[in-house]
C-alpha cells in the first residue's frame, strides 16, 4: 500500500498543468454561452419578470406604509424601515419558481427581512396565482431537515408543480394583500427572543429560526399580464428592541 506521500508525488507526476488564461477563458465562454440563452428564452430564468423600486417619498407609496402597519400591527419603526416598493410585472409566460424571502445568511446577519407584504395591483386572466405548497402541512414536515426542504423545493420549481403541491394557493384580485412571516418573531422581540441575533449563532440555529413553510413561488402567468408589489419589512439593528404591537 502507497503511503500518502507517494500517492502524492505519483499523482503530482501524471498532473497536467492548463494555464490559468485558458481556464478563464473557457469560463467566460461558457458564461456567455448562457447569458445569451437566458436573453433569448427569458422564461428559463428563475424568475421571468421586469421589476422597478419605488422609494417611499410620494403620498401614494407612504399611504402604503401607512395601511401596512395598520394591516400587519407592526410597530412603525419596523415598517417604515422597510426596503423600498419593488413593483413587479409578469408578462405572458411570467412567473418566479418557489423560493424564500430570506436566507440563513441576512438573519444571521441580524438586518433580515421579517415579513412581507405582497399586493396585487393587477391580476392576470389565468394564471399567476401565488402559492405555499408548505403551508398546513407542519404534521408531515415538522422533522424535515435542511437537506428534506431544499429537495421540496426543487420539486416545487419543477414545471407545473408550484400549484399542484397543495398548500395554499392564492388567486388574488386587484387591490387584495398577502401577509406572512419569513422569520419566527421570536427572533427579533427583545422579551421573546430566545438567542441574540447576530455572527454568534450557529447555521443549526439561524436555520431553525427561518419559517421554512413560507416557501412561496408566483405561478406562470396563462394570459395577459401581472402587475404585483413586494413590501419586506425589516426589525433593523436599533428597532430589535421592540415587539411585535407595541
Amino acid at each position: 500500500m502507497w503511503d500518502d506521500g507517494r500517492v502524492w508525488r505519483r499523482l503530482s507526476e501524471d498532473m497536467v498543468v492548463i494555464p490559468v488564461n485558458v481556464v478563464a477563458k473557457r469560463f467566460q465562454s461558457i458564461l456567455s454561452f448562457t447569458q445569451r440563452i437566458l436573453n433569448e428564452y427569458p422564461e428559463r430564468r428563475a424568475r421571468h419578470s421586469q421589476q422597478v423600486w419605488l422609494g417611499f417619498d410620494s403620498g401614494l407609496t407612504q399611504k402604503v406604509l401607512t395601511r401596512a402597519q395598520r394591516l400587519t400591527g407592526l410597530p412603525a419603526g419596523v415598517v417604515n424601515s422597510s426596503e423600498k416598493l419593488l413593483v413587479v410585472n409578469y408578462p405572458p409566460s411570467g412567473r418566479y419558481l418557489c423560493h424564500w424571502d430570506e436566507t440563513v445568511g441576512d438573519v444571521k446577519s441580524g438586518d433580515f427581512r421579517l415579513a412581507t407584504l405582497g399586493i396585487m395591483l393587477h391580476p392576470a386572466s389565468l394564471g399567476g396565482e401565488t402559492a405555499f405548497p408548505a403551508a398546513g402541512k407542519r404534521a408531515e414536515n415538522r422533522f424535515w431537515r435542511e437537506k428534506h426542504w431544499l429537495d421540496f423545493e426543487m420539486k416545487c420549481s419543477q414545471k407545473d408543480q408550484c400549484t399542484n403541491m397543495g398548500g395554499l394557493v392564492v388567486k388574488a384580485k386587484k387591490g387584495d394583500a398577502i401577509f406572512w412571516y419569513n422569520v419566527k418573531p421570536e427572533a427579533w422581540g427583545a422579551k421573546e427572543r430566545p438567542v441574540s441575533v447576530g455572527e454568534g449563532m450557529s447555521h443549526e440555529t439561524t436555520w431553525n429560526l427561518m419559517m421554512k413553510d413560507s416557501i412561496h413561488c408566483g405561478a406562470e402567468v396563462k394570459q395577459g399580464e401581472k402587475w404585483w408589489a413586494n413590501l419586506w419589512l425589516h426589525p433593523r439593528n436599533n428597532q430589535l428592541e421592540e415587539s411585535p404591537g407595541q
